[in-house]
């Protein structure tokens, strides 16, 4: 049984090496070729959408090239340039706006001027007013000491009208 124990040996072998290269083949195939594979294929799948996408993105870039008409480019070229002409135009009424405030700070410091001289012209006028008056009464009195008080005011080298004519 030598013979038929070599030839068991041997086949016990060659199905042992067997089955370790179909182990060690999975393992290549679960670690290295699907993993590969499955990149190559999603590689491939990208490199057809870049494809597909590649004139609608042509169409694209030739948007952001200015040519002096309708395209992206030219019109963000006249925007920024319209952006430019409308900030002169604001830095402009900015001034007006900075000259029309100064001009009515100036005309509100001038009318406050004016109150507050009408105000001493009115307190002017009241003293003057009440001085006046005063004079008034005193003049009245001196005239009116020792005169009767009949019928109305006696004024010296006058008459009152309301005084009877001398008979």
């Amino acid at each position: 049984m030598s013979a038929a124990s070599d030839a068991a040996n041997e086949y016990a072998t060659i199905v042992g090496a067997i089955a370790a290269a179909l182990v060690a083949c999975g393992i290549i195939w679960k670690k290295a070729v699907r993993p590969t594979a499955r990149s190559i294929r999603i590689l491939i799948e990208a490199v057809g959408r870049i494809a597909d996408a590649t004139p609608t993105l042509l169409v694209i870039a030739q948007e952001f090239e200015a040519n002096g008409g309708s395209t992206l480019r030219d019109s963000i070229d006249r925007i920024e340039d319209n952006q430019k002409s409308f900030n002169g135009r604001l830095d402009v009424v900015e001034r007006k706006m900075d000259r029309i405030s100064q001009q009515q700070q100036e005309s509100l410091d001038s009318h406050r001027a004016i109150r507050a001289h009408q105000q001493e012209i009115k307190k002017h006028g009241e003293l003057m007013t009440r001085k006046v008056a005063t004079e008034l009464d005193a003049i009245r009195t001196r005239l009116l000491v020792g005169k009767p008080q009949q019928g109305g005011l006696h004024v010296a080298g006058g008459s009152d009208e309301s005084e009877t004519p001398p008979e």
